[in-house]
Formats: structure tokens, C-alpha cells, sequence
């Protein structure tokens, strides 16, 4: 009787534990909504704009992600993050910021902004491809 309460025991945790991971890979804290998308001239990149807020009292966080255009944007499991080829963010929602990406050439991307000198994250080179930076007005 006493092995059967604790194997009874066993299996609701397993199942409570299954349950609450299935739930938070659903229901991510975080939420990331696409802006907008932007593909090299030659098709094998692709810059994706994203707009992320984590819970409904904090701030906005834009930022770009660079991928191969063979792959799909790539989440965290339990953070819900698109956090793989970040090459810029800032903490302000996109359109406060006023951004737009352009593909100069096959392997030169332009990020315009109003203040990408405050950007948390401002990389200039990613995977073979130079990343240029410009304040719009």
C-alpha cells in the first residue's frame, strides 16, 4: 500500500512537471512579434526586426537578427527570446527608434536609426557580413 501511494505520488510529479514545461514553452514570458524582414540581394541572408516585451509593465526592446535564409528564426525554449545572429538592440519600441535595414550590397547591411549610438548591442561584423550604422533624423 505504501509503495503504491508513492508510485501513485511519483507519477502526478512527473506529470505536474511535464504539464508546467509544456505551459511555459507556450506561454513564453517573453513575446517577440516580427517588424518587418529584409533579404541580401544574392537570397542568402535574411535581417529580421523584432520587437520584444517581457510581461505587461516592462519597457519595449527592439533588436535585428541576421540568419541564413535557408534557416528559420530560432526561439528559446522557455524564454520564448529570439536571441541566435543578434547583431542589434536598444531599448525602445521600433517605432520610437525609426528603423529601417537595408542591404547595400550581398554582404553590407545598413541599420538606420534615431539613436543607434544607444543601442545595447551594435555589432559590425557577422558571419562575413559588415554591418554599418547610421543616426536618421
Amino acid at each position: 500500500m505504501v509503495h503504491s501511494g508513492l508510485a501513485f505520488a511519483g507519477v502526478l510529479l512527473v506529470m505536474i512537471a511535464t504539464f508546467t514545461l509544456i505551459y511555459f514553452h507556450i506561454h513564453p514570458k517573453c513575446s517577440e512579434e516580427i517588424i518587418g524582414e529584409s533579404v541580401s540581394p544574392n537570397k542568402q541572408w535574411v535581417a529580421t526586426t523584432l520587437q520584444r516585451r517581457c510581461g505587461d509593465e516592462a519597457s519595449f526592446a527592439t533588436h535585428v537578427n541576421l540568419r541564413s535564409a535557408h534557416r528559420s528564426i530560432t526561439y528559446g525554449f522557455f524564454s520564448g527570446k529570439a536571441e541566435d545572429g543578434k547583431i542589434f538592440s536598444a531599448e525602445q519600441d521600433a517605432q520610437a527608434l525609426h528603423l529601417t535595414v537595408v542591404w547595400d550590397l550581398p554582404d553590407h547591411l545598413t541599420i538606420r536609426c534615431r539613436d543607434c549610438a544607444d543601442a545595447s548591442t551594435r555589432q559590425a561584423r557577422w558571419n562575413g557580413v559588415t554591418i554599418q550604422y547610421q543616426s536618421a533624423k
